[in-house]
């Protein structure tokens, strides 16, 4: 009886030997390639963003200290507005426009999404009015910064 097991476990496992290479290799082979270096699609308001290479060309950076530590960079001109992350990053941040020129604790009902923010400077277009930027983050679900541009 034990034989009979054994042999029975050999076939299975020589099958299965076999099998599973195979169906790994058409797997991977028909599975979608990864996009790279995806860009954040445009916001429905028409707020797009851009990669952008340096804060240097947006005069007047403003530096924003984080409630966590690190610092964001806030650079303006008339028509976009360039955001940054230095130092130790927090997680999950994203940038929001608010109408008012007074800090905030919470996100105001009319703020309007700018988009992510990382260590690398990201372009936003710069909203109509007076205002300032408000760092969320999504991981601590709250304000961590804020920062009024210069351009204002």
């Amino acid at each position: 009886m034990i034989q009979k097991l054994r042999r029975r476990h050999a076939a299975g496992f020589l099958t299965l030997a076999v099998a599973l290479p195979v169906a790994l290799i058409l797997a991977l082979a028909g599975r979608r390639q990864a996009t790279r270096n995806a860009t954040v699609p445009a916001d429905p308001r028409g707020l797009a963003t851009f990669d952008s290479s340096s804060v240097a060309d947006i005069a007047n950076a403003a530096v924003a200290p984080s409630t966590l530590g690190g610092s964001f960079v806030v650079g303006a001109s008339s028509h976009y507005l360039v955001v940054a992350q230095r130092g130790e990053p927090a997680p999950d941040v994203l940038a929001y426009w608010i109408a008012s020129i007074d800090a905030v604790a919470t996100l105001p009902q009319d703020a309007r999404l700018l988009g992510p923010v990382g260590s690398s400077p990201r372009r936003y277009q710069r909203p109509e009015g007076l205002g300032h930027v408000a760092f969320f983050s999504l991981a601590h679900g709250a304000v961590i910064a804020h920062a009024l541009p210069a351009a204002n």
